[in-house]
Protein backbone atom coordinates (compact mmCIF):
# COMPACT_ATOMS: atom_id res chain seq x y z
CA UNK A 1 0.00 0.00 0.00
CA UNK A 2 1.97 2.72 -1.22
CA UNK A 3 2.28 6.30 0.62
CA UNK A 4 0.61 8.22 -2.21
CA UNK A 5 -1.95 10.05 -3.89
CA UNK A 6 -4.87 7.99 -3.47
CA UNK A 7 -5.04 8.42 0.46
CA UNK A 8 -8.12 10.29 1.67
CA UNK A 9 -9.67 8.26 -1.54
CA UNK A 10 -12.66 5.34 -1.23
CA UNK A 11 -11.79 2.83 -3.40
CA UNK A 12 -15.22 0.83 -3.94
CA UNK A 13 -15.12 -3.40 -5.22
CA UNK A 14 -18.07 -4.24 -6.37
CA UNK A 15 -19.81 -7.53 -4.85
CA UNK A 16 -23.42 -7.98 -6.46
CA UNK A 17 -26.41 -8.96 -3.48
CA UNK A 18 -23.93 -8.48 -0.79
CA UNK A 19 -25.96 -7.88 2.56
CA UNK A 20 -22.69 -6.31 4.48
CA UNK A 21 -19.94 -4.32 3.44
CA UNK A 22 -15.87 -5.33 4.23
CA UNK A 23 -14.18 -2.10 4.86
CA UNK A 24 -10.56 -1.62 4.82
CA UNK A 25 -8.62 0.97 5.48
CA UNK A 26 -4.38 0.93 4.99
CA UNK A 27 -0.98 2.84 5.28
CA UNK A 28 2.86 2.28 5.46
CA UNK A 29 4.18 2.32 9.29
CA UNK A 30 6.66 1.07 11.21
CA UNK A 31 8.58 -2.22 10.97
CA UNK A 32 10.10 -4.17 14.14
CA UNK A 33 13.12 -2.24 15.12
CA UNK A 34 12.32 0.70 13.96
CA UNK A 35 12.77 3.19 17.19
CA UNK A 36 8.99 4.07 17.15
CA UNK A 37 7.56 0.42 16.87
CA UNK A 38 6.80 -0.56 20.57
CA UNK A 39 5.04 2.97 20.77
CA UNK A 40 3.16 2.38 17.97
CA UNK A 41 1.66 -0.93 18.93
CA UNK A 42 0.83 -0.29 22.10
CA UNK A 43 -1.07 2.65 20.47
CA UNK A 44 -2.83 0.39 18.10
CA UNK A 45 -3.94 -1.97 20.37
CA UNK A 46 -5.64 1.29 22.53
CA UNK A 47 -7.02 1.72 19.31
CA UNK A 48 -8.52 -1.24 17.95
CA UNK A 49 -6.08 -4.39 18.56
CA UNK A 50 -7.80 -5.62 21.26
CA UNK A 51 -11.52 -6.39 22.49
CA UNK A 52 -11.63 -3.32 25.00
CA UNK A 53 -9.97 -0.90 22.30
CA UNK A 54 -11.23 1.98 21.06
CA UNK A 55 -12.33 0.72 17.94
CA UNK A 56 -14.44 -2.48 19.31
CA UNK A 57 -15.92 -0.77 22.15
CA UNK A 58 -17.20 2.28 19.85
CA UNK A 59 -18.57 0.80 16.40
CA UNK A 60 -19.04 -3.10 17.63
CA UNK A 61 -20.11 -2.54 21.54
CA UNK A 62 -21.99 1.12 21.30
CA UNK A 63 -22.93 1.57 18.25
CA UNK A 64 -23.91 -2.14 16.88
CA UNK A 65 -23.01 -1.46 13.29
CA UNK A 66 -19.97 -4.06 12.99
CA UNK A 67 -20.16 -7.70 13.38
CA UNK A 68 -16.39 -7.72 13.61
CA UNK A 69 -13.70 -5.02 13.67
CA UNK A 70 -10.12 -5.12 14.25
CA UNK A 71 -6.56 -3.26 13.58
CA UNK A 72 -3.46 -4.59 13.39
CA UNK A 73 0.24 -3.73 12.27
CA UNK A 74 1.84 -6.37 9.83
CA UNK A 75 5.81 -6.74 9.82
CA UNK A 76 7.13 -7.46 5.86
CA UNK A 77 10.88 -7.26 5.17
CA UNK A 78 10.94 -3.42 4.34
CA UNK A 79 8.23 -1.97 6.19
CA UNK A 80 5.13 -2.43 8.41
CA UNK A 81 1.57 -2.06 7.64
CA UNK A 82 -1.55 -0.53 8.95
CA UNK A 83 -4.10 -2.28 8.55
CA UNK A 84 -7.80 -1.70 9.60
CA UNK A 85 -10.65 -4.42 8.74
CA UNK A 86 -14.83 -4.17 9.98
CA UNK A 87 -17.51 -6.32 8.34
CA UNK A 88 -20.52 -3.70 8.70
CA UNK A 89 -24.18 -4.25 7.92
CA UNK A 90 -25.31 -2.28 4.38
CA UNK A 91 -27.64 0.26 5.85
CA UNK A 92 -24.78 1.41 8.33
CA UNK A 93 -21.98 1.51 6.24
CA UNK A 94 -21.31 4.68 6.41
CA UNK A 95 -22.11 5.36 10.04
CA UNK A 96 -19.17 3.12 10.49
CA UNK A 97 -16.72 4.42 8.84
CA UNK A 98 -17.84 7.68 10.08
CA UNK A 99 -16.68 6.43 13.83
CA UNK A 100 -13.94 4.70 12.53
CA UNK A 101 -12.50 7.95 10.86
CA UNK A 102 -13.54 9.91 14.66
CA UNK A 103 -11.68 6.89 16.48
CA UNK A 104 -8.90 7.28 14.34
CA UNK A 105 -8.45 11.22 14.46
CA UNK A 106 -8.95 11.46 18.19
CA UNK A 107 -5.99 8.82 18.46
CA UNK A 108 -3.77 11.22 16.29
CA UNK A 109 -5.23 13.99 18.34
CA UNK A 110 -5.23 12.93 22.12
CA UNK A 111 -3.59 11.42 24.56
CA UNK A 112 -4.77 8.22 25.38
CA UNK A 113 -5.19 8.01 29.55
CA UNK A 114 -2.74 5.89 31.79
CA UNK A 115 -4.80 3.07 32.13
CA UNK A 116 -5.72 2.95 28.38
CA UNK A 117 -1.26 2.52 28.15
CA UNK A 118 -1.55 0.26 31.36
CA UNK A 119 -3.80 -2.32 29.83
CA UNK A 120 -2.50 -2.17 26.04
CA UNK A 121 0.86 -2.92 27.60
CA UNK A 122 -0.41 -5.60 29.78
CA UNK A 123 -2.58 -7.35 26.66
CA UNK A 124 0.00 -7.21 24.88
CA UNK A 125 2.86 -8.84 27.39
CA UNK A 126 0.46 -11.10 28.38
CA UNK A 127 -0.59 -12.19 24.62
CA UNK A 128 3.17 -12.74 23.70
CA UNK A 129 3.75 -14.79 27.05
CA UNK A 130 0.96 -16.72 25.67
CA UNK A 131 1.86 -17.48 22.27
CA UNK A 132 5.14 -18.17 22.72
CA UNK A 133 4.35 -21.65 25.02
CA UNK A 134 4.32 -23.78 22.01
CA UNK A 135 7.60 -24.86 19.26
CA UNK A 136 5.76 -23.96 16.49
CA UNK A 137 4.88 -20.07 17.79
CA UNK A 138 8.09 -19.74 18.66
CA UNK A 139 9.63 -21.05 15.47
CA UNK A 140 6.91 -18.76 13.44
CA UNK A 141 8.19 -15.46 15.49
CA UNK A 142 11.85 -16.82 14.88
CA UNK A 143 11.34 -16.52 11.21
CA UNK A 144 9.44 -13.02 11.90
CA UNK A 145 12.60 -11.79 13.22
CA UNK A 146 14.79 -13.58 10.56
CA UNK A 147 12.39 -11.66 7.93
CA UNK A 148 13.32 -8.53 9.21
CA UNK A 149 17.29 -9.07 10.07
CA UNK A 150 16.70 -9.32 14.19
CA UNK A 151 17.75 -11.79 16.26
CA UNK A 152 16.04 -13.80 19.28
CA UNK A 153 17.69 -11.16 21.38
CA UNK A 154 14.97 -8.39 20.39
CA UNK A 155 12.24 -10.20 22.03
CA UNK A 156 13.28 -9.17 25.76
CA UNK A 157 14.14 -5.39 24.31
CA UNK A 158 10.57 -5.18 23.36
CA UNK A 159 9.08 -6.70 26.05
CA UNK A 160 11.16 -4.46 28.03
CA UNK A 161 10.32 -0.91 25.71
CA UNK A 162 7.09 -2.17 25.44
CA UNK A 163 6.96 -0.83 29.54
CA UNK A 164 8.62 1.90 28.86
CA UNK A 165 5.58 3.28 26.56
CA UNK A 166 4.23 6.56 27.74
CA UNK A 167 1.12 8.35 26.65
CA UNK A 168 2.76 11.36 25.63
CA UNK A 169 4.98 9.02 23.05
CA UNK A 170 1.64 7.41 21.90
CA UNK A 171 0.01 10.63 21.10
CA UNK A 172 3.22 11.47 19.13
CA UNK A 173 3.85 8.69 16.76
CA UNK A 174 -0.29 8.50 16.56
CA UNK A 175 0.23 11.99 14.94
CA UNK A 176 1.68 10.06 11.87
CA UNK A 177 0.01 6.86 12.03
CA UNK A 178 -3.71 7.38 12.86
CA UNK A 179 -5.07 10.56 10.85
CA UNK A 180 -7.45 9.46 8.70
CA UNK A 181 -6.55 11.58 5.60
CA UNK A 182 -3.52 9.38 5.33
CA UNK A 183 -5.01 6.38 4.66
CA UNK A 184 -6.50 4.79 1.68
CA UNK A 185 -10.06 3.03 2.11
CA UNK A 186 -11.52 0.04 -0.02
CA UNK A 187 -14.80 -0.97 0.51
CA UNK A 188 -16.39 -4.01 -0.96
CA UNK A 189 -20.08 -5.28 -1.25
CA UNK A 190 -23.10 -4.01 -2.83
CA UNK A 191 -21.45 -0.69 -4.74
CA UNK A 192 -24.78 1.12 -5.22
CA UNK A 193 -25.46 0.65 -1.10
CA UNK A 194 -21.88 1.89 -0.20
CA UNK A 195 -21.67 5.01 -2.58
CA UNK A 196 -25.57 6.33 -1.14
CA UNK A 197 -23.78 5.83 2.57
CA UNK A 198 -20.40 7.13 2.21
CA UNK A 199 -21.29 10.06 -0.03
CA UNK A 200 -22.08 12.03 2.73
CA UNK A 201 -18.27 12.19 4.15
CA UNK A 202 -17.15 14.41 0.94
CA UNK A 203 -14.33 11.85 -0.03
CA UNK A 204 -13.58 11.08 -3.54
CA UNK A 205 -14.84 8.07 -4.65
CA UNK A 206 -13.40 5.89 -7.20
CA UNK A 207 -14.81 2.00 -8.89
CA UNK A 208 -12.41 -0.70 -8.50
CA UNK A 209 -12.85 -3.16 -10.98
Amino acid sequence: VPESHNAGKIFVLNRPGSVQSTIYLSKLGPKRGDADYEASEVGNTIFGGMSSGRLFQNVREEKGYAYSIWSRITNQSLTGIYIIRANVRNEVTGGALNEMFYEMNRMATTAPSQDEVTRAQRYLLGFRAFQLQSSSSIADELSSLWLVNLNVEQLNKESNKILEVTADKIKEVSRKSHAAANYITVAVGEEKVIRDQVSVLGLKIESLK
